[in-house]
């Protein structure tokens, strides 16, 4: 008989080769990067920073249809509960003399109060997601954007919490690069890991066509749930990170500007591919780092531009313009990293046996059936 052909999993081989490709990417350009100079240094960790967040919003946005403009109060969260844990003993006196007593009676290390500034986060996005996600399209949009109001307001008036004003200082500067890639890279795998079960094709399938997915039996609403407490808590994880990249934080920092800026690296890179959410970051990243050292008259590979103020603003602006423009489903249009052409033409081979040895498999069989008893 002729044997059953085999089965090739091009489709599994092509998403380990395009969380594999972006994992490597991300650590040789960290690695590659990093230790030249301290401006670097930091443009390097802010931008990590920044590539959590944008995954974090793809893992929601980029698999339920429904832009986010509130995700960065999740952020907030993360710092300040962060912070709160990791300030000095001797300094907690006078920087957070009234906070809550779990934070003064309580010092964590840099990596456990990562990891609870995300739990916070998931825990206020779950509780907000309840009523949320009963809404959507523009209507979930603008119920997101005044849940960012919301928190904004709420550290910016919390003085127990704050050293007044929503300010937060003295907070351990002591994310490295190395760090921040780790964490990059676990949000990668997360998001990866998210988008192949079950949960996030359930949210693809609303995304596509809403009711033809509540017609098989998928609840929108639930899905939409753990997509949202899921990029929640990575927005968190995000702004434990900064507080301790910066060691001094403000409710503004958690505001409009960073909320636009996060949208328009997944819209140019492509909010439908985790490969988009990278580029972009990438892109915009380069470009910012780039304009700013220029307005601030520093060289950047050995030239140096005297450019005014704002001109960083105007050029994001424009460049997210033409995309829109050009190129509405980003610079990836919404691809993931494309299997190599030699590999995918050696996973698709033809492995059926040859002619002659299927006839020759046919010709066994018949003697057996012909032959005496």
């Amino acid at each position: 008989m002729i044997p059953t052909p085999k089965r090739i999993p091009v489709a599994r081989a092509q998403h380990l080769w395009s969380i594999g490709a972006l994992l490597l990417g991300v650590a040789v350009v960290s690695r590659a990067l990093a230790g030249h100079s301290a401006v670097l240094d930091d443009a390097l960790t802010i931008g990590l920073i920044n590539l959590i967040m944008v995954i974090g919003l793809y893992v929601f946005v980029g698999n339920s249809g429904i832009v986010s403009f509130g995700h960065v109060g999740f952020m907030a969260v993360g710092a300040y509960v962060c912070g709160l844990f990791t300030i000095p003993k001797i300094a907690q006196p006078i920087i957070i003399p009234n906070a809550p007593g779990i934070f003064l009676h309580t010092h964590l290390s840099t990596a456990s109060a990562i990891i609870a500034g995300g739990i916070a986060a998931a825990i206020v996005a779950l509780l907000v997601s309840v009523p949320l996600m009963r809404l959507s399209g523009i209507a979930a949009s603008i119920g997101t954007l005044s849940l960012l109001v919301i928190v904004n307001t709420f550290f910016e008036q919390w003085e127990p919490g704050t050293s007044g004003g929503g300010n937060l200082t003295q907070i351990p500067t002591d994310i490295s690069v190395n760090a921040a890639m780790i964490w990059t890279l676990l949000a990668l795998l997360a998001a990866f890991a998210y988008e192949r079960s079950r949960f996030g094709l359930r949210l693809r399938a609303t995304r596509e066509d809403e009711l033809a997915a509540r017609g098989v039996g998928i609840n929108a609403r639930r899905e939409r749930r753990i997509a949202f407490t899921l990029s929640g808590m990575m927005f968190g994880v995000a702004g434990a990170l900064y507080a301790h990249a910066l060691g001094s934080i403000s409710a503004e920092d958690f505001y409009l500007p960073v909320t636009f800026i996060t949208l328009a690296m997944l819209v140019v890179g492509g909010q439908l591919s985790l490969a988009g959410a990278v580029a972009g970051t990438l892109l915009l990243s380069v470009v910012s780092f780039v304009l700013t050292q220029w307005q601030n008259d520093n060289a950047v590979m050995g030239i140096a531009i005297q450019i005014p103020a704002g001109v960083e603003d105007l050029v994001i602006a424009v460049v997210l313009i033409a995309v829109l423009l050009l190129r509405p489903n980003g610079i990836t249009n919404g691809r993931e990293i494309p299997l190599p052409t030699f590999v995918r033409r050696r996973l698709t081979t033809d492995l059926v046996p040859s002619t002659i040895d299927a006839e020759a498999s046919r010709a066994a069989d018949s003697d057996k059936l012909t032959a005496p008893s």
